[in-house]
């Protein structure tokens, strides 16, 4: 009878070869987990900073063509009345409108004038008018965004 009780096995503290081996499996489920997470972070802040980077890109692009724009209008703003139905000037402003429907496509938007805001406005002049009315606008201002790009440039009634 002896050797049939030692051939029984007698419960001890140590875990079976079947629990070590889920314990295992168990750390490397968590490991894989974790690690999809860092991928799927990771992944998620490079789309992040991909499209900040194609904002900014955007931003400086569209500023560098304003002062083009600019030119441009003003060119055709002083534009003698005696050209104004020339095949020539004609051209021109149809450039002007292509122009204006390109950077609008591209997100750009003209800033209102409605009266003088700080944010949106930058005072060249002051003339005899009502106190910070808008009485001319020199360069037009945009926003990209609706963050401002360039300001408007304008003369404001002194009051």
């Amino acid at each position: 009878m002896n050797d049939q009780t030692e051939n029984q096995t007698t419960p001890t503290n140590e875990p079976s070869e079947l629990e070590k081996i889920q314990a295992e499996l168990a750390d490397m489920t968590n490991t894989a987990k974790r690690a999809m997470a860092d991928l799927q972070n990771y992944k998620n802040q490079a789309i992040k900073e991909k499209q900040q980077l194609q904002g900014l890109i955007r931003f400086n692009i569209l500023a560098e063509f304003l002062p083009i724009l600019d030119n441009l209008n003003l060119a055709l703003k002083q534009l003698p009345t005696d050209l104004q139905d020339n095949n020539f000037t004609k051209g021109i402003q149809s450039i002007q409108k292509q122009f204006q429907s390109v950077i609008q496509a591209a997100g750009l938007t003209p800033i209102e004038h409605d009266s003088l805001d700080p944010l949106l406005h930058e005072v060249i002049s002051t003339l005899p008018g009502e106190k910070d009315q808008i009485l001319e606008i020199i360069e037009q201002g945009y926003l990209l965004d609706e963050k401002v790009l360039k300001p408007s440039k304008v003369i404001v009634g002194q009051g």
